[in-house]
């Protein structure tokens, strides 16, 4: 179930990075914004893609270090309100919808606001790379207050495998770090 995770931020990563460009091939990239909507659990997190899909994930396990996040459902925008509870089963944190109204990216931010979510903005240009059975992102990420900051992520399957990059990456001692803890930390 899901995918385990390890991510690092930093204002300057640039030696992980390297070791990142000569351990990997890259395999894409790509440039969004996304709104996280946070609330009291940093373990489930609801977030607006670029305006056109709402995500669910949630974290249901740690294994070495290692989150493991699940996605929940994903639903394109806009959707009916009866559709939403169908696509996020078990999704604590959704805000009360009615069944009968067309919810687009900006009624959906009303709907999180109104249920009590802070909103968390974040612009990202993200390069891809793929390591074997693992793989792994180096993401510029800018912040609605204009604060620049660097992630390195692997993520995948094979929790040996993702052990290995980890080591052969130098993070093993860097704190693992989510999305929405990350978020939460900054605004305090």
């Amino acid at each position: 179930m899901g995918r385990l995770e390890y991510r690092i931020f930093g204002k300057d990563l640039g030696d992980k990075r390297r070791s990142l460009q000569r351990e990997a091939a890259r395999s894409g990239q790509d440039r969004r914004e996304d709104v996280y909507f946070l609330g009291p659990s940093i373990d489930r997190i609801f977030k607006l893609r670029d305006g056109e899909e709402l995500d669910f994930k949630r974290l249901v396990g740690r294994e070495d270090r290692f989150e493991r996040w699940d996605p929940v459902g994903l639903i394109e925008l806009p959707a009916s309100g009866a559709a939403f509870p169908e696509a996020f089963v078990g999704a604590s944190g959704m805000p009360d919808l009615d069944a009968t109204r067309l919810y687009g990216p900006v009624e959906i931010r009303k709907a999180f606001e109104r249920g009590g979510a802070r909103e968390a903005r974040v612009c990202k240009t993200r390069q891809r790379y793929d390591v074997g059975h693992c793989m792994a992102e180096m993401t510029e990420l800018r912040t609605s207050d204009g604060a620049v900051t660097l992630s390195l992520a692997i993520e995948g399957d094979d929790l040996a495998a993702l052990s290995q990059l980890r080591d052969r990456l130098g993070i093993v001692e860097c704190q693992n770090m989510s999305y929405p803890r990350w978020l939460t930390d900054m605004a305090t």
